[in-house]
């Protein structure tokens, strides 16, 4: 588990970024969960391991820098929240609207890094009986 001052810089920024995403997707009642979620697949190695070396600026919705990947990762990281909170029959529009307006990357120009980490990422997405 990762202290607050021992987490690399760019780690913290979009921890920040998703939690401001998920601030505006969700109700006050919603957003607790998702605010607790959204702390546990940051810890996750693999996002870890992602960010490490990449460069994340979040201080409002209308700055915010990041790359393609990053970007990628924080909509799988997203997605991953929202089925946990709406389950398989809530529809990500005001997600994907929100994620559009903060990132400005559309999930069409996405399209290649999110089939990149979706090979990495499937276990989140997987049917759990």
């Amino acid at each position: 588990m990762y202290n607050i001052c021992s987490i690399p810089r760019s780690v913290f920024e979009f921890k920040k970024l998703l939690h401001a995403m998920a601030r505006e997707v969700y109700s006050e009642k919603l957003y607790s969960r998702a605010a607790g979620l959204v702390d546990a697949l940051v810890r996750d190695k693999r996002v870890l391991e992602r960010l490490k070396s990449k460069r994340v600026w979040y201080n409002s919705r209308s700055y915010v820098k990041l790359d393609k990947e990053a970007a990628a990762l924080a909509y799988i990281v997203l997605l991953k929240i929202h089925m946990a909170v709406y389950g398989l029959s809530g529809r990500p529009r005001k997600l994907v609207t929100v994620f559009t307006a903060y990132t400005g990357y559309t999930l069409d120009e996405l399209r290649e890094e999110l089939k990149k980490l979706s090979g990495e990422f499937y276990d989140w997405f997987l049917l759990q009986s």
